[in-house]
Formats: structure tokens, sequence, C-alpha cells
């Protein structure tokens, strides 16, 4: 989500020597806007670019970007607090603030770039920032939507919001990676968020119920359909269509699930053309240049990766929401956000560092695992229980919960400042050139 990215890797494989050092990829590394979607030619990139003619000209980038992401978490501790098993238990002001809250992160992220562009201050550091921060939110802004919905946490459809969007997440960054130029539809991030947005709105001024209350007609071809998916759907949670009507709940919720199951195979083909459809001399020049995270085998190793994050995922959650304990299970799910947020992000992170300044990705990020061992420990939950030590309120699952905090944030931080040395800049303030150059 937030500020996006055009063809980078071909420009920073310009001239030979952009394979050389980590210092040269990060300096050769240049951003390109790619095409907008349909909301944001409508009036999102005009209303940031006019929002970015407020901030004061010495206003890093990366403090905007981090100023939403405080926001997020602020939201998402207000959920937590107010709605901790996500049944819609919110005040309405509570919804109303989390709905500012998330479009004051929609605004910030979407108008950094523009304040770095604005000030000559754009760089692979705030590629890294930025989208770095979006990697981590993208699971705390759909669980905090979701709450509207009322499914509760240990349902499965929050989940599915959660990982669907990661997977795709993780899949659009591989077009730009593999083809040179990142893939967008006329209805993409921008509009799925405006869309969340406008739930929390909605459920501000008229209840959760709204979202039961209010239906469509179904072609009378559809009024037979009830199904849990083979049990993986606990008991009212099913798609039941036998009133000949869809909820706006169901129709929210398909419609987005329906989106991110047809951009898959689209995100796929992008990242596989360039190896399987293209000759060689119309391949892009940073395959051309073997830089690093190109290539078939790399391809074939990072849809490998996120399979296996998307089938570990899937555990964790079948496993962790069938504890027998409800409580326990309730709790270990909320510490299961932060670990997937920050899994996710340790991911990212790396694939975003491979991608600007060409350091390759390992096989096995070791944010993989804590999100590993909350399946292993969750499953022996009952044998676990009896060793955790006794009235502290400190269980295996805050344990991983801070393990993959730490783990992203090490990497994370590590990043930003190498990024700031190699290119002699600090990560939360615009140096004038002269003095730059002095240093």
């Amino acid at each position: 989500s937030g500020t996006r990215v055009g063809s980078a890797p071909a420009a920073a494989a310009a001239r030979p020597g952009a394979m050389g050092t980590f210092e040269e990829a990060v300096a050769q590394y240049k951003y390109t806007s790619p095409t907008l979607s349909l909301l944001e030619r409508l009036y999102l990139n005009e209303f940031w670019t006019r929002v970015a003619e407020w901030y004061p000209r010495w206003l890093a980038p990366n403090l905007i970007t981090l100023s939403g992401y405080v926001c997020v978490w602020a939201a998402f501790l207000v959920t937590l607090r107010g709605s901790p098993t996500l049944r819609g238990e919110l005040e309405p002001w509570q919804y109303a603030l989390n709905g500012a809250l998330f479009f004051l992160y929609q605004t910030l992220d979407g108008s950094d770039g523009k304040q770095a562009r604005r000030t000559g201050s754009g760089s692979a550091l705030g590629e890294l920032m930025d989208h770095g921060v979006d990697a981590v939110v993208t699971t705390l802004l759909a669980l905090i939507v979701a709450d509207v919905f009322c499914f509760g946490i240990s349902s499965m459809w929050p989940w599915t919001f959660v990982i669907v969007a990661l997977v795709s997440f993780f899949l659009s960054n591989m077009t730009l990676v593999h083809s040179g130029r990142q893939m967008f539809f006329d209805l993409d991030v921008m509009e799925i968020q405006t869309t969340m947005i406008s739930a929390l709105f909605i459920t501000a001024a008229f209840g959760t119920e709204v979202f039961d209350q209010f239906s469509f007609p179904l072609p009378e071809a559809l009024h037979g359909i009830k199904t849990d998916f083979g049990g993986i759907l606990k008991p009212g949670e099913e798609i039941d269509l036998t009133n000949g009507r869809l909820s706006l709940k169901l129709f929210v919720v398909l419609g987005g699930l329906f989106g991110c199951f047809f951009n898959y195979p689209q995100y796929i083909w992008a990242s596989a053309k360039p190896y399987v459809w293209l000759r060689k001399e119309d391949q892009p020049e940073h395959i051309k240049r073997k830089v690093p995270g190109s290539g078939g085998l790399s391809l074939f190793s990072h849809l490998i990766l996120i399979h296996v994050f998307l089938a570990i995922s899937c555990a964790c959650v079948a496993i962790g929401t069938s504890i027998s304990d409800k409580a326990r299970s309730e709790s270990a799910m909320r510490a299961f956000a932060i670990v997937i947020a920050f899994s996710f992000g340790d991911i990212m992170d790396r694939v975003l560092l491979m991608r600007v300044a060409h350091v390759p990705l390992p096989l096995v990020p070791p944010g993989m695992a804590p999100l590993a061992a909350f399946s292993v420990l969750a499953w022996k939950d009952d044998q676990v229980r009896g060793i955790e030590p006794a009235g502290l309120g400190f269980h295996w699952w805050h344990f991983l919960a801070l393990s993959a905090f730490l783990i992203h944030s090490a990497f994370f931080t590590g990043s930003i400042m190498r990024l700031a040395r190699a290119l002699n800049v600090h990560p939360f303030l615009i140096r004038k050139k002269a003095e730059a150059k002095s240093n």
C-alpha cells in the first residue's frame, strides 16, 4: 500500500559497475513513477500534491512516513483496547477516530513521495522506509477494518483478509523486481483503502449492523448457495445466499477477495513473462546484466518463499484459532497479529534491499522463524502451558511477538543506517547539497 514504485531496477543497471559495490548500486538507484489508479487519477494524486505544498521544506519525507506509521499503530491500539475480540465493540467515536487515523495515514503515505521530489531528497533510503512501513501496517489495517464486520478474532475471515493482502503485496513487488515495472490496476490499493476508510465512517454513523441490514437481490440461480468451504468456516460464518439476497458485509468481503484472487495470476504472469515470452534481446536491461534477484531461478525461489509463507500462515491461523481454551486462543491470535506483521515486514525489507542495493535475498529470511514457531507451539499448547511461568501473564505467544519485532527492527534499522552512510545523508534531515558534499 501507499506510495508506489516504477521501473527502478533497469535504471540501477544503467552502466557497467551497476553490479559493483553496495554504494554504487544505491547511488545509481532511480525512482520512476508508475501509472495511476482510478482514484489517483480522479483526485488523490492532485490532493497529495497540494498537501505536500503545505509542508515546510525542511520536513524530511521519512518523518512524514513515520508519522503515518504512528497513526496506524494508534488506530490498532484503539481497536484492541475497545474491541479485543474484533466483534464490533468500539464506540461510534472510536470508529470515527480510526477512520480519521486511516485517512491520515493514507494522506501522509501518499504525500511523502511528493515531498521527496519537491525537496530533491528522494533516494533508495526513502524507498525502503516507505515500503517497509507499508509492509508492516498492511496486517494492522486489515484487522482494524475487519472489526466493523464483527466476525471475531477466532474467525477465519479476518485472517483471510490479512494473508491475501500480504501475498498480493509481495507479488505486486515481484512484478517490479522481474519485469522492471510494477503492475497496478485501475482498481488497486488506493481504491481498497478508500473503501476501508468509508466502512469505518459508515460504522461510526450507522453502527456495525448496517452491513447485515443492507442487502442486494440475487439472480434466482444463486439462491441455493450455502457453503462453509468444507468445514473451514465455523457455524454462523458460512456464505449463505438461500434467502436470495447478498448482504453488504458479504458484498464488500467477497468483492475484495475476488479482486485479489483475480490479480494473482496476472502478477505471476507479469513476473514470468520476461523469461518465458520475451527474446533475450528484448528482456529488460537489469535481466540482461543479471542484477541480483533477477532471473528465472530467482523468480522460482521468490514464488516458493511466498507460498511457504502462505502455508505457514494458514497453519498458524487454523491451529491458533483451535486452541481449546478460548481465552488463550484469543490472546494468542492477538499476538499473532504482531508476529505475522513483523515477519512479513522482515521478508519485504529484504526484498526491498535486494531491489535498491542488489543485496541477495536469503532463501529463508530470519523473520520466518517466529511464524513457524507459532504454528508448532500453538499445536503443542496443552503441553507448553504446563511449563509457562505462573502468575506473570507472559505466554509463549508474547515471546514470539517480541522476537518478530526485534528481528524486523534490527534488520530494518541496520539497513536504514547502512543506506544513509552510503548516500551520505541523515535519515530524518534534509541536508543542503553543499553541506552533504563537504562531509
